[in-house]
């Protein structure tokens, strides 16, 4: 000022009298005399530093408010319907693809909105110029570059004192958050999908599965009836034994196929009072065959154990499926007797307790995925009897694990079943956990 004698003014920071330092507006102004040389100089120190920390409060919440709007994806905008004057945030004539500063009009706009929305646009317009209060529809824009983008326009109308009023607004591109959406349904479209297949291969292999013992017993007994009829004198009562038996396969086999739909489908069993030595016994003279073939020794230790309220035909599935996992375990065997040990009892909780043991190969400490479907250890194994066990005994309020023989070799399935069709039988503990004490 000094120099060019001019007045001016300028900002700066001042110490007061108690060493705080506050932000001044300095003003000053020559004084000239009559030829106008400059006699002296007057001004004003006003203190600013209430309106300094007000603007700079100001000019982060602008830059907070500009950055939150460009990472949503979301601007502000407002219109005067009865001037056709625009307010667009910086983050709007992003969204819009319009360069900053060019002046917006309703025409303008018009020219982005995509051809097959310029009619529900138009319309939405219209509906403020008649005095509508809220908004909230989508609309797409088409930009030079052929791309499309997905808008949600939600605004309502605000009315100032002087009784104007505006449309104030928020323009939300949701583009990528649609296509996430359609991704999303897509994905889930498939998942299920693949859960349908799935579930759909799994009903075939427990079918397959538990089908193949009665379908074994019923071509046996053809085959030794056919046998019977090739003697000199066929043996009537031999052929019709062999014939009784077919029949009775046929339909176990049947029953079987009736109860694994009935388990897929969720359907409660058929339940009525069932004697566990019975339905072993049963099972046991079924496998005789096998036994004999595998030179297996079959101990029974049948316990006086009440009635317990199941499913009969899916109880057998049960034990037949735990008597043949057995059978198996024991076939390559060799140096030792092959025994397979079926003992029933009551346990600590008032439950009948079946325990299947055999001195086969053994299995790992932590037994949990042998009861995963599709897992076996034989080679030529669906791996579906094990997780069918488990799904029919917890359909009965039940429960099986396996330990190892402590001590021996081999290894120990066991289940348990409420007594009476109970269900206050002790929560389900993982599959693996020792239950010697028991």
């Amino acid at each position: 000022m000094l120099a060019t004698e001019r007045g001016g003014e300028v900002e700066a920071r001042m110490r007061r009298f108690d060493g705080i330092y506050r932000w001044f507006l300095f003003r000053s102004q020559p004084l000239r005399n009559r030829a106008g040389d400059i006699e002296g100089w007057y001004g004003t120190n006003t203190d600013i530093e209430d309106r300094k920390r007000a603007e700079i409060a100001l000019q982060r919440s602008q830059i907070y408010l500009a950055e939150a709007q460009s990472l949503s994806k979301t601007a502000s905008f407002a219109w005067d319907p009865a001037t056709d004057e625009h307010f667009w945030s910086e983050e709007a004539y992003r969204i819009v693809e319009v360069e900053n500063g060019i002046e917006l009009t309703t025409d303008l706009l018009l020219e982005r909105i995509h051809p097959d929305d310029r009619s529900k646009w138009v319309s939405e317009l219209d509906r403020a110029l008649h005095g509508a209060e809220t908004w909230d529809y989508e609309v797409r824009l088409l930009l030079p570059n052929a791309s499309v983008k997905l808008l949600r326009v939600v605004a309502h109308r605000v009315s100032h004192e002087a009784g104007a009023s505006e449309i104030v607004g928020a323009l939300m591109d949701i583009t990528d958050a649609r296509e996430a959406q359609e991704a999303l349904h897509a994905a889930r479209t498939a998942l299920a999908h693949a859960g349908r297949v799935a579930t759909l291969g799994e009903i075939s292999a427990t079918i397959a599965h538990e089908v193949n013992q009665p379908l074994a017993a019923i071509v046996a007994n053809a085959q030794a009836c056919l046998r019977f009829l090739d003697r000199a004198t066929p043996d009537l009562k031999d052929v019709r034994g062999a014939a009784e038996w077919i029949v009775k396969d046929g339909n176990r086999a049947a029953a079987v196929i009736q109860r694994v739909r009935a388990l897929m489908t969720k359907s409660d069993p058929e339940r009525a009072p069932v004697r566990l030595d019975v339905v072993i016994s049963e099972t046991a003279s079924i496998l005789q065959n096998e036994l004999r073939g595998a030179r297996i020794q079959l101990r029974c230790d049948l316990a006086d154990v009440p009635p317990v309220m199941a499913d009969r035909v899916q109880l057998q599935q049960v034990v037949l499926n735990l008597l043949v996992n057995a059978i198996e375990a024991m076939r390559q065997v060799a140096g030792r007797p092959r025994v397979l040990l079926v003992r029933t009892s009551l346990d600590s909780h008032r439950r009948a307790l079946v325990a299947v043991e055999d001195s086969g190969v053994g299995i790992p400490v932590d037994a949990q995925y042998l009861f995963d479907p599709f897992v076996s250890s034989k080679p030529n194994g669906f791996g579906m009897g094990l997780p069918i066990c488990r799904s029919i005994l917890e359909a009965h309020q039940g429960q099986i694990w396996a330990t190892t023989n402590a001590g021996l070799p081999g290894a120990t399935f066991w289940f348990a079943l409420p007594l009476d069709g109970c269900s206050d039988a002790p929560r389900r503990e993982p599959i693996g956990l020792s239950r010697a004490a028991e």
